[in-house]
């Protein structure tokens, strides 16, 4: 027979049920007993029944106040330019025999 060393992992003899769902109802698939509840249909024209809406009026949203005006701080609107004529510097109509 001859020697050997001893096993590194010694089995325990009982069922491996770790990942194993035999007990739970329904949970393996069993052809016999399919059934569906869709309704029979024409392949060829079908008839979708689609969903349906009522469009809703968006509500109109309160004015509380508007905060991009800042008239009532002082010095917060800029000055208005003042604008001034400005005058001919090349017309000699003035000047006798030009």
């Amino acid at each position: 027979m001859g020697s050997k060393p001893r096993a590194l992992h010694i089995g325990l003899n009982k069922p491996f049920g770790s990942l194993v769902n035999d007990d739970i109802e329904g949970s393996k698939p069993n052809i016999m007993k399919f059934s569906t509840t869709r309704p029979a249909s024409n392949p060829l024209a079908p008839e979708y029944k689609l969903q349906s809406f009522t469009m809703l009026e968006p509500p109109v949203p309160r004015f509380i106040r508007d905060q991009m005006n800042i008239d009532d701080i002082v010095g917060s609107k800029p000055r208005v330019e003042r604008y001034m004529e400005t005058r001919d510097l090349y017309n000699v109509n003035d000047i006798v025999g030009a």
